[in-house]
Parts: C-alpha cells; structure tokens; sequence
C-alpha cells in the first residue's frame, strides 16, 4: 500500500494536505512531445505572501521620496537578504 493513502475521510473543501503532479514537456512550443520528459509529484508546503506587495505599493504611500522604491523589488531584497521579523538591516543607499 502507498504510505500517503489511508482509509481515512476526504475533506474536499478544508483539506488538510494538497497534493499536485506536474508534467514537464519541455520549452518549445513547437515540438511537444507525446510523453512527457519528467513528471514531479509534490505536496504543498505553504502560502506565499503575495498580497504584502499591493499593502506597500508606492502608489498607496503617502509620501514619495527620492529613494522610494518598487514593493516587488524591496520584497525580493528582503526575501535574498534572509530578513526576519526584528531583525536590523543596514540600508547603504539610503537617501
């Protein structure tokens, strides 16, 4: 028996693990394969936090300074840098 089926019962709408397969054709458009090159089965491990971009959009802020900068691009620097809740980080171009 395959460990992750049990007898259990299927909640469809509050599952408490979600499962995905996805199918590798390859990159051209042009010549698809008739099976696929890998197939990666999976289980979801977390949300992302998509929705904090648009709460810190530079359209939203009340003031726009010289140094304001893209939400996207200052997530995407956080997220390289490893920055945790409280941590203290060095800004170098700052105004």
């Amino acid at each position: 028996m395959v460990p992750f089926l049990h007898s259990g019962k299927v909640n469809l709408k509050k599952p408490q693990h979600i499962f995905s397969i996805l199918e590798d054709y390859g990159l051209d458009p042009n010549h698809i394969p008739e099976n696929p090159h890998n197939i990666y089965f999976g289980r979801w491990i977390a949300d992302g936090q998509r929705e904090l971009i648009e709460s810190y959009s530079v359209k939203k802020r009340h003031f726009i300074g010289n140094t304001s900068m893209d939400a996207g691009l200052s997530f995407i620097m956080a997220n390289h840098g490893k920055v945790k809740k409280n941590d203290v980080v060095f800004d170098p171009f700052v105004g």
